[in-house]
């Protein structure tokens, strides 16, 4: 004998939250200008590689001359760095620098439909259901500032190829060898940083559509993953801030001539760059001032003000849970970029010696600076230093710690939906414009009015 039951009648879903206006435009703009930015920077030219030379004057007074090496775009840096044999660092800069940025023009507008579907009074699109966004959007924060990679690559050779020369003929002569930023790196850099800050829009976007965003319960349990990090980036902090991360060894006809060099016990000239170097090299060897300006900028906001302030904001998040702090850990490790700079050395000093023989071999370096021009011009070999390897185990535990503060806060929500669940008699699960009640009754599904949907489970 079957069993009746009387079943309340079915109610009309209160209706989704609305989302702003506001922020949903801003996403939208954000990345339609982050595509834009990224194809026409790799249209353009990204830097010029150009010796200046005193000559002197018909008054006695010294004058210089440039003598253009090389321009470059992302495609000629990619072409010359294969060619010359440095495959690994060609491969990682197509991966980074374009493989990377076409996904994120086509994952973020779909993260991004959702939103604006409900602005149009429609539901939800059921290709991208909410759970699968939010894996989606952590994916999105993890690996979104990988396009940074490319810029950092550009950073490294600055500092590199940028050298000093007196010359062979009269060492009261010099010549400088240096590379020139151009509008395309800024661009790409610019594209970089929107797409960024696109990413972390789009998930309060998707925390606003819940009908209630959860709040962190002081008395969550925190793993252990993330305390042992945190240890751990303390203990590589000091090493990595005083240390050389890398080393470049001079050697060929022009290594003699290098003003800026210091001398190894063994007798080879040789430079070392600390990681501040890096940022007084940015600021000191960019003719325009705009660009020097803006570059110096972006690279103490990214490796130095955005993870600490991250750092900070998920150690209190950790002691303290808040939705405040946990949105400033977001937007703060989305331009964290400290990993991808480390990625960037680890990658390019061992191939530098292939790059510095198309850069000095295959032009008239040696011509202007010695007479000797039969020899090999300038051979530079790279090596990451201790320091460098500290970076790198800096960079990877600040991401495992602000990973697992973000994972475990994830794992707290999905725990308070399945309790809610799990309480019993109405719990509500309104995501998106979709509402699903579990009343505890028995087996049948209906639809009640604006779309809203009644699940009765035995």
């Amino acid at each position: 004998m079957t069993p009746s039951f009387s079943s309340p009648p079915l109610l009309p879903a209160p209706p989704a939250p609305e989302p702003s206006r506001l922020p949903v435009a801003a996403a939208s703009l954000l990345i339609v200008a982050h595509a834009a930015l990224i194809a026409y920077s790799l249209c353009i030219n990204w830097s010029s590689t150009d010796v200046l030379v005193d000559t002197p004057g018909r008054d006695g007074e010294i004058e210089q001359i440039s003598i253009p090496l090389y321009p470059s775009t992302f495609w000629t840096n990619v072409d010359n760095f294969e060619s010359s044999g440095a495959w690994p660092l060609a491969y990682l800069l197509v991966l980074t620098g374009v493989g990377q940025p076409a996904i994120k023009s086509l994952v973020l507008p779909l993260l991004l439909l959702p939103s604006l579907l409900l602005l149009r009074g429609k539901s939800r699109s059921a290709l991208l259901t909410p759970a699968r966004r939010r894996k989606v959007l952590l994916t999105q924060e993890l690996t979104s500032k990988l396009t940074t990679t490319t810029s950092n690559v550009g950073v490294l050779m600055l500092s590199i190829i940028t050298l000093t020369f007196h010359l062979q003929a009269d060492p009261r002569l010099h010549a400088v060898a240096s590379t020139d930023t151009d509008w395309g790196t800024v661009l790409y850099l610019y594209g970089s940083v929107l797409s960024c800050v696109a990413v972390s829009l789009l998930r309060d976007l998707h925390t606003a559509a819940l009908p209630a965003p959860p709040t962190p319960s002081p008395k969550a349990k925190r793993g252990m993953l993330g305390t042992l990090s945190l240890l751990l980036i303390f203990l590589f902090l000091i090493p990595t801030c005083t240390l050389p991360l890398v080393r470049f060894e001079y050697s060929g006809v022009a290594a003699a001539l290098i003003d800026d060099a210091d001398e190894t016990a063994e007798g080879k000239l040789m430079r070392e760059l600390k990681i501040y170097d890096i940022g007084r090299n940015l600021y000191n060897d960019t003719p325009e001032k705009f660009i020097a300006y803006n570059n110096t900028f972006f690279f103490y906001l990214t490796c130095f003000v955005c993870p600490l302030i991250a750092l900070l904001a998920a150690a209190a998040h950790r002691q303290t849970p808040s939705p405040t702090l946990l949105r400033i850990t977001r937007y703060s490790f989305a331009l964290s970029c400290i990993d991808t700079l480390v990625v960037a050395m680890v990658f390019a000093a061992p191939e530098i010696e292939l790059i510095a023989a198309w850069v000095f071999d295959g032009t008239q370096l040696c011509e202007v600076l010695a007479s000797d021009t039969d020899s090999v011009c300038l051979s530079i070999r790279g090596r990451v230093l201790a320091g460098g390897w500290c970076a790198a185990a800096l960079a990877f535990f600040f991401d495992v710690f602000v990973f697992a503060t973000l994972w475990e806060e994830g794992r707290r929500e999905d725990d308070e939906e399945r309790r809610a669940r799990e309480a019993g008699g109405g719990a509500v699960d309104r995501v998106e414009g979709e509402v699903v009640r579990d009343v505890g009754l028995g087996g049948g599904e209906a639809r009640g009015e604006e779309g809203a949907r009644l699940i009765v489970k035995f």
